[in-house]
């Protein structure tokens, strides 16, 4: 029971009930935090019992990390005479056991005239739920930093496509207008095949730069369709490698492939599947060193077929990982980076993945190479196969009957 001091006497038998107010918990403390009043609903509001947290109950249930700031708060309150505020955890046990972290603010506020049991010049704490309120906060934080680091990565995105596509079309323009002029009647046939290669070699790498760009755009957009028909995931591993060998042999890079025997057929999209392959071993290509290796691998796991790249190059730190696959995202993001690209390589991968129900995993240490893991599903519960045999099949049956 606590009254102003004025009145104590002659209302010494009224009980004041605070808990009929609302939801939150009203106590009554110290200076030094001690709880000399707790208020009924302690049990509905934090999931213990008054006599729980009474006295030095309440600071020991605060949660360690939180405690101190608990405390200097109620302190502040009394000395300055002014209203504090502090949000806190409390911590589980057997009475309070909630499935998910529950957070709570504490307003408090000088009570000089409240009286209770000889206790003179207490403060008078308000505690409410604002779990919900935080989770909310907390998500608005978390996606306002991902709408940032899109921004961020996009005009990084912008400002490299200036090199990616500048310098291949400034190679073809180049090359042509020399290929035109007078002085190529004087030049022997060889330095007409050299320059005929860097225009195809700036030309194909100008179409990768576009698809990767066309394919992301899809993807994010919702427009990528996939078409889903059984076929060998292995011959679709091997024929994607092969198309990467010359630029391994150009860095004596030793590729690998090792193929599980007697794999089923996965029901798919093939093209999609190849550009994954091709996607990912490419990367590998580009960021290892010369003389090194690449371990390709595809086994199956399960009801899914593992699909995996592994190279001993450069790695990516720890604080890039989390981020690689992002859309626009590159690692290297300075103008004169050493490794060219517009950083949609692996977004491409990860939105095929995902329109597939798989899943992608990065596994890398800087200076120590990098692992990537693609997981498929055999056949997807939603998949629709269309044989690639059917339309030839009624195409033969016209030409029968027009016979």
């Amino acid at each position: 029971m606590w009254v102003s001091a004025g009145r104590a006497k002659r209302d010494s038998e009224r009980k004041v009930n605070l808990a009929s107010i609302g939801p939150d918990l009203y106590t009554l403390h110290r200076s030094d935090g001690f709880a000399v009043h707790v208020e009924s609903n302690c049990k509905k509001v934090f999931g213990f019992d008054a006599e729980h947290l009474s006295g030095k109950g309440f600071l020991e249930n605060v949660h360690i990390h939180d405690r101190i700031t608990v405390a200097k708060a109620i302190e502040d309150c009394l000395t300055c005479g002014t209203h504090k505020r502090a949000q806190f955890r409390l911590v589980p046990n057997a009475q309070n056991t909630p499935t998910q972290t529950k957070w709570f603010e504490l307003r408090c506020e000088p009570a000089p005239e409240a009286y209770f049991d000889g206790e003179a010049m207490l403060v008078l704490a308000v505690s409410r739920d604002i779990s919900e309120h935080r989770a909310e906060e907390e998500e608005y934080h978390r996606q306002r930093e991902i709408a940032e680091s899109a921004n961020i990565a996009k005009s990084r995105f912008l400002a490299n496509m200036s090199h990616e596509l500048r310098t291949p079309l400034n190679a073809i323009l180049g090359f042509s207008e020399i290929l035109q002029s007078d002085h190529m009647t004087r030049m022997p046939a060889e330095r007409t095949k050299e320059y005929i290669g860097l225009i195809h070699s700036s030309s194909s790498h100008l179409l990768n730069v576009l698809n990767d760009i066309l394919d992301m755009s899809k993807i994010e957009s919702g427009k990528y369709e996939i078409i889903s028909e059984p076929f060998d995931m292995a011959y679709a591993v091997t024929a994607g490698c092969q198309i990467l060998r010359g630029s391994a042999e150009q860095k004596n890079l030793d590729i690998a492939i090792h193929i599980e025997p007697d794999l089923p057929e996965v029901t798919a999209d093939e093209r999609a599947i190849k550009q994954i392959v091709i996607n990912l071993v490419s990367n590998a290509v580009k960021f290892s060193e010369s003389n090194g290796r690449i371990e390709i691998g595809l086994a199956r796991s399960g009801r899914n077929i593992c699909f995996t790249v592994s190279d001993n190059g450069i790695g990516i730190s720890p604080e890039h990982l989390d981020s690689l696959g992002l859309p626009f995202y590159q690692a290297d993001s300075k103008y004169d980076r050493r490794y060219e690209g517009t950083g949609l390589g692996l977004s491409v991968v990860c939105g095929l993945v995902d329109l597939h129900h798989g899943k992608v995993e990065f596994d890398s240490k800087k200076g120590s190479g990098t692992t990537v893991k693609v997981v498929i599903p055999i056949n997807p519960p939603d998949a629709t196969p269309v044989p690639a045999y059917e339309h030839l099949e009624l195409v033969q049956s016209n030409k029968r009957r027009t016979a």
